[in-house]
């Protein structure tokens, strides 16, 4: 049985101590087809790491430095000693392109760009806009680290101390520009031990990351398998290929992906004979699972699916179910709200200046959240401009409810509401019924423009091979359940919907093109 770590300073560097000591030092703690490291030597190659940033790189307190690559051992190891060293981790996605990354940068100064692997194309792109405060991660090497060493690295971490600023996560920009998030350490590994108490699965042997580490959610399981311990494996890819390969060989029985994912898993050749036999835990992340998904996901892996909520923001999750909720609960729900994570319904307003005031059970409002793990903002703006009122409440922008069990229920996004003929509709009022229509595998409900309503309501489909639906059978089906003035004017079918890096809907590209459909361009 692994011995879970409890916390007292908060500190990544604690993390990685505690790992060591209760996991055993010369355990494998991460593991690719290109190296591995005990939890000694990952400890030790970040405080070598660190002390190199800081006397050959000049790195100090607060200066922001930019890590760019794929999952890999050294993208952890960089991420330990940027913070050790007294910096702010800014995390980038290697999918975007030069222009995008350099616009990230337009809010911030960066002190250096530390570049892993990515794709021929963007390295040539980045080592061209950024010569100067570039450098490939594989040309730093550890310093030898001597107690003065570890004295210079300590009087640094109290001198920032748990509580500041130390990584910075964009948002995905699915409704505006991307904000950089600012993350505490003691927020991150908070929210993750939380996690960890509710989601308690049955410990393993191996652990497998197959979400980015620029998105929360790959961070999130990091912390958690440090904390768990065991041996976490990097793919060598995020593909379904690679997952399968990982999953069989190293019999991982927990999975936390995006719904997509564990669809196109289903398909897969080897999906009997490598995945079925060891999964027993699907965790959904960034996105929403249809109950009807879940109950169809958990009869062919033979394994439990748990949905949860959770944001960026608030450094990962917000609620979640756990392994012994019932049936019905995980179905309807996303769980009750985490321990120590408060969740609020609020009447839905425009502003952050109002007090707070509780809506009662079964009351849809806006989802109002206050945590430790709560972000300190966005940067280059206050906390007011990023959205957290004066009693320290952030205002997600999520419509949804509490039931009477106090499990959360989510139904759209207030800047996705329609106003049709004056009237508001949330889309996930129309969504849910779609959803468990027979035929169809996914529903978004988007607005577009309309001279006559001002805006009209369209559903977008993908179907199940064979289905055959129409707009009548829409109608049909809803006018049962609401008023007309709910009922979508115009059905679009898709194959797929557009994504964003993280596998979160990207409702903007969708909306785009719904508009353009619906202005008779194809």
């Amino acid at each position: 049985m692994h011995a879970k770590i409890t916390f007292e300073k908060w500190l990544f560097s604690e993390l990685l101590k505690k790992a060591e000591q209760t996991h055993g030092a010369d355990e494998i703690a991460l593991l690719s087809e290109r190296e591995r490291l005990s939890y000694r030597e990952l400890r030790e190659r970040v405080d070598g790491i660190a002390a190199t940033l800081v006397r050959e790189y000049g790195i100090r307190p607060s200066d922001r430095v930019s890590i760019i690559g794929k999952n890999s051992i050294s993208w952890i190891v960089f991420l330990f000693a940027v913070v050790r060293a007294g910096g702010i981790a800014v995390l980038e996605n290697p999918g975007l392109r030069g222009p995008e990354i350099a616009a990230h940068y337009e809010n911030m100064e960066i002190k250096l760009i530390l570049r892993g692997e990515v794709r021929e194309r963007l390295r040539e792109e980045l080592d061209s806009a950024f010569r100067g405060i570039l450098c490939p991660m594989e040309d730093i090497a550890p310093a030898s680290v001597d107690s003065e060493t570890v004295r210079l690295l300590e009087d640094i971490e109290r001198s920032r101390g748990a509580n500041a600023e130390a990584v910075n996560i964009f948002t995905s920009g699915s409704t505006a520009k991307a904000k950089a998030v600012e993350l505490t350490q003691e927020g991150l590994l908070w929210n993750a031990e939380r996690l960890t108490w509710r989601v308690d699965a049955p410990e393993q042997a191996y652990n497998a990351i197959f979400l980015p580490f620029f998105h929360i959610g790959g961070l999130t399981m990091l912390w958690r398998y440090l904390i768990n311990g065991g041996t976490t494996v990097l793919p060598q890819s995020i593909t379904t290929d690679e997952m399968v390969r990982v999953i069989g060989e190293y019999a991982v029985h927990e999975m936390f992906n995006i719904p997509m994912l564990f669809v196109e898993l289903t398909k897969h050749p080897r999906f009997e004979e490598a995945i079925r036999p060891n999964m027993q835990l699907l965790v959904s992340a960034g996105a929403d699972l249809a109950s009807d998904t879940m109950r169809r996901l958990e009869k062919q892996y033979d394994a439990l699916v748990l949905n949860g909520y959770g944001i960026t923001e608030n450094s990962g999750g917000n609620a979640a179910p756990a392994v012994t909720t019932s049936e019905e609960k995980r179905y309807a729900t996303l769980g009750r709200p985490l321990d120590d994570v408060d969740i609020c319904i609020s009447p839905v307003r425009n502003t952050v200046f109002d007090p707070v005031e509780r809506l009662p059970a079964m009351e849809q409002g806006e989802i109002l959240i206050k945590s430790q793990g709560l972000m300190l903002g966005y940067v280059g703006m206050d906390a007011r401009e990023s959205g957290i009122n004066a009693e320290g409440y952030f205002h997600t922008g999520d419509i949804g409810y509490l039931d009477e069990d106090g499990c959360l229920c989510i139904v759209g996004r207030k800047k996705n509401i329609i106003i049709k003929a004056g009237e508001n509709i949330l889309p996930g009022e129309i969504e849910a019924p779609l959803k468990q229509m027979p035929g169809v595998k996914d529903a978004v409900v988007v607005g577009v423009p309309d001279e006559k309503y001002g805006e009209e309501i369209a559903a977008c489909l993908i179907l199940e091979e064979g289905a055959a639906i129409t707009l009548d059978t829409v109608t049909a089906v809803l006018e049962k359940r609401m008023t007309r003035l709910k009922l979508p004017g115009y059905l679009f079918f898709y194959e797929s919907f557009p994504r964003l890096a993280g596998g979160k809907l990207d409702l903007q590209a969708l909306k785009a093109d719904a508009q353009r459909r619906a202005g008779g361009e194809g």
